[in-house]
């Protein structure tokens, strides 16, 4: 009996050692499969932002192309009407007009916001109309802003035009192109509306992927009648301008909706890689192991970041850099905040790594 119950401890003292390696075998292989998981949501998180990035720059190469195409044709479109301007045109040489018209051109081109290309477009047409004006479309009506050359007496500011109103400015703002009235076609109730005695007046709508973003009026008031060639002529002009303005004013809206897009990408992008920093620390991650997995995670943010900047706006490539820069700020006594502040280096060095 003594022999039997040694024999039975010594078995089972093997068998409980056999059960804790057991264990001890299954618990590592359940933090591995914690591992593989957590690896394969976050393959499976990179994949999506980068077939999510892969369809965005289909689409925005395909908009670019769609905008080059729109803008050349423009362009050809203004060399044509040029032409001609310069074959019909009497008065003044034909290549003191064309220099004056480039030196608008450059003018333009210089402007860096819409309201600059908008100020800037009513003082080059300034040169062809002693008055001109610019009306916003803004409810229901047209409001004043602002005007070369008029009488500070008449207060277009304070001017507000029902878009009901049969008036030159409201049939622009309607038909989209630009109306003229000349000679016989003024009479005494369109005059009235802003005074003087002009022989030719236009309203000139911009309109940009289809928004009226305001009506340019512009009248001879002042100016000797040089009869219907010259009314033509400025016609011209001002039309030429006009391509020109619309086309920077597309670039520029393209540029300003290229912005916002990539602003929201940016804050998508740290809001994914705080969904994983959550997930880590569930799954049981700490320390130095859930700050590296930070880190690789923000720095593939940046790499497909950089990657779509580069193709769609080179401007806003330290967007993502201020986002992170202000989720920091706004959470210093987070987990995420903290351990973010110590994984991201400095702006300098990431662009240094970037570069190299």
């Amino acid at each position: 009996l003594r022999t039997s119950r040694d024999s039975a401890r010594v078995e089972i003292t093997a068998t409980k050692t056999r059960l804790d390696a057991a264990a001890a075998g299954a618990a590592r292989h359940e933090e591995a499969l914690s591992e593989a998981q957590s690896q394969a949501q976050a393959a499976e998180a990179k994949l999506t932002a980068m077939t999510g990035l892969f369809k965005a720059n289909a689409a925005r190469v395909k908009a670019l192309e769609q905008g080059d195409k729109a803008h050349q044709e423009a362009i050809e479109d203004l060399g044509a009407k040029l032409r001609a301007s310069l074959a019909n045109g009497p008065g003044r040489p034909a290549i003191a007009m064309l220099e004056d018209l480039l030196g608008s051109f450059q003018a333009l081109g210089s402007a860096v916001t819409i309201p600059d290309v908008l100020t800037t477009f009513m003082e080059q047409l300034a040169a062809e109309f002693p008055r001109v004006a610019l009306f916003r479309v803004r409810g229901n009506g047209l409001e004043g802003e602002h005007h070369i050359g008029f009488d500070p007496k008449t207060r277009i500011a304070k001017v507000v035009l029902p878009l009901g109103m049969d008036s030159l400015l409201t049939r622009a703002a309607h038909s989209g192109r630009t109306e003229q009235l000349t000679g016989q076609e003024l009479t005494d109730s369109s005059r009235a509306l802003f005074g003087g005695s002009p022989s030719c007046a236009l309203a000139i709508p911009i309109v940009v992927h289809g928004e009226r973003l305001g009506i340019v009026y512009a009248d001879d008031s002042g100016q000797t009648d040089g009869g219907a060639d010259a009314q033509e002529l400025k016609r011209r002009i001002a039309e030429a301008l006009l391509l020109h303005t619309c086309a920077l004013l597309m670039r520029l809206t393209n540029e300003l909706r290229n912005l916002a897009e990539l602003r929201t990408y940016a804050t998508s992008l740290l809001s994914e890689i705080e969904q994983m920093y959550v997930s880590d620390g569930k799954g049981g991650k700490s320390g130095d192991e859930l700050q590296q997995r930070l880190k690789a995670n923000l720095e593939y943010a940046c790499s497909i970041y950089a990657n779509r900047v580069a193709v769609e706006c080179p401007e806003a490539a330290a967007l993502l850099e201020e986002h992170l820069a202000s989720v920091i700020d706004a959470q210093p006594s987070t987990p995420f905040a903290r351990d973010l502040a110590v994984v991201a280096s400095s702006p300098g060095d990431r662009r240094s790594a970037e570069a190299s």
